[in-house]
Parts: C-alpha cells; structure tokens; sequence
C-alpha cells in the first residue's frame, strides 16, 4: 500500500511594509509606487524590486530545514508530501494508526511552518491551502489535515506545475482537461486565422497544449489534433506532421540521450524511425515497439 498526503498553500500578502517615492528618482513600472506619498503594500514585494530575490529566500529556504516531511518550494507555493511506503501488510486498525501518525506529523510541520512565517511577518492564506490523499483505496475514514486550527477540507485534486493530480490516482481527469483547453484555443484560432498564419498559431498556441499529456492517454488530444488539420486544410503543412506519440518518444530519446551519452546517436534514430504502434504498454510497463 502507498499513501500519500499533500498539501499546497499560498503565501498571503505581506503586509506592513511602506514605499515612498521621492521625486526624481527613475520611472517603476509598479502603478503603487507612482504615487509620491507613503503607502502600505497590500500585494506582497514590488514586481521589479531588488528586494524580492533576498525576501523570497529567507521566506522559503528556511522551511527547507526546519520541517521532518519532504517539501517542495515553487515561486509562490510549497507543497508537503507525506509518504507511507509499501511494506508488511496491515490491518484496518493498523492502517488507521499508521494514516494518524502521518497526519500528526504533518500538522506538526504545518504549525512549525506558520512560527517561522509569523517571526519573518509572513502569513499564510488559509483559503487557498489544499490537502488531499493519493491512494487506490477508499478515502472515507481519514483523519483531518488541521491550519491554525481550522481544519482542511480534502481536495479531490490538486494542481501542480500545470498537472492535475487526481486522489486516486487516475490521469483522466488531466487529460480531459489538456483536452479542454486545446479546443477552446481551436476555436479562438479559427476565428483568427485570417490575422496570422495557420502554421503559426498551431504551433504556438494548440500544440504545446496537447504536448502537456502522457502517452499513455492520447486518444482525445489525438483527436483534437486531427480536427486542427481538417481546419488548417493545407496538405503542405500537415502531410509530415508525426504524431503525437511519434514526438513523445523523440522527446524521451532525446532525454536519455543527454543523461545516457554513451548510447550511440545512430541506435537511437533507429529506434525513433522504427514504427510507431499503440501507445498501451503491457505489464511491467515495457513499451509495445519494435527495437
């Protein structure tokens, strides 16, 4: 069994701090600080500020090292992983005990977390802090993720670097949401077609979207693509355009190229260039080509 928990919080803005802009001084582009008075910053660091690299590190890199649980720092955000690895097996009453354990030890570190930002006059925004619990099994029964007290009411998902992670596991949900997205922007390309190239606004708007999708759940973004093309209707731009498997695995190859540089380049285009059947992979996650 595996279990997860993962937490993802925003910083509030910070609050307290005053800005004051003498005459004469070079044009910021920030409309707060275009006025000559002193006024209170309700909307964190000024964008463009000196200030904001060195107050970004003291807020975050501390949480590094002052928490038991792995943490995972963005540029606004940071993310708490608790893991429970797979081992003896237990009973329900083991279970239980053992989901408690890692929840206390989350908690723990949230409320170490909320000191530390309280000292460096940093809040925490409650609102937009998400938990939710990775797992095949049943979810019901769970203990409860608490912040200052209020409790966290579990996700069914949370969104990390543009990918949406489902609690039980399942890419669905992700795919159908590139998906989504890479037909809304069809139909603003359509619409546009007549002010830029098809070429162009295929390539910088649509493609990377379906891009953004494992190879294992091609069906609908492939679907799209095939639309994009019927709309498109220029045979000279679409009659060598590979799939979107065909450029998954070059983007794979490539990768291991880099981290694996003594596998000859030739061995590699050979397997690029092989032919490109279904995206399945059987058992033991071995992929379904030719070598």
């Amino acid at each position: 069994m595996r279990f997860f928990i993962a937490h993802l919080w925003s910083f509030s803005h910070i609050k307290g701090l005053k800005v004051r802009k003498a005459p004469g001084e070079g044009q910021i582009t920030n409309k707060v600080l275009k006025l000559l008075s002193s006024k209170a910053l309700n909307a964190g660091v000024p964008q463009g500020s000196v200030l904001l690299p060195t107050l970004f590190v003291l807020y975050i890199n501390e949480l590094l090292e002052i928490i038991s649980n792995p943490i995972y720092s963005f540029a606004d955000n940071s993310t708490l992983i608790s893991c429970m690895e797979p081992g003896k097996p237990l009973s329900s009453q083991g279970t239980v005990r053992c989901c408690q354990q890692h929840v206390s030890q989350i908690n723990v570190d949230i409320k170490t977390i909320i000191e530390r930002g309280l000292v460096n006059k940093v809040q925490f925004n409650v609102q937009k802090t998400q938990a939710t619990t990775l797992a095949k099994k049943s979810h019901i029964g769970l203990p409860t993720v608490e912040m200052e007290g209020h409790p966290i009411v579990e996700s069914l998902s949370v969104k990390l670097l543009r990918i949406n992670i489902n609690n039980n596991m399942s890419w669905h949900d992700h795919v159908v949401s590139i998906a989504k997205t890479a037909s809304q922007k069809l139909g603003v390309w359509f619409r546009c077609r007549k002010l830029y190239t098809p070429e162009l606004l295929y390539k910088a708007q649509i493609r990377p979207s379906l891009k953004y999708c494992s190879h294992h759940s091609l069906k609908l973004p492939d679907t799209i693509q095939k639309r994009a093309i019927r709309l498109i209707d220029t045979p000279n731009l679409t009659k060598d355009l590979h799939g979107l498997e065909h450029r998954r695995r070059v983007a794979d190859l490539s990768l291991f190229y880099r981290l694996k540089d003594e596998v000859p380049l030739c061995a590699m285009w050979q397997i690029v260039h092989n032919e490109v059947q279904s995206a399945e992979t059987p058992e033991g996650g071995v992929w379904k080509g030719q070598n």
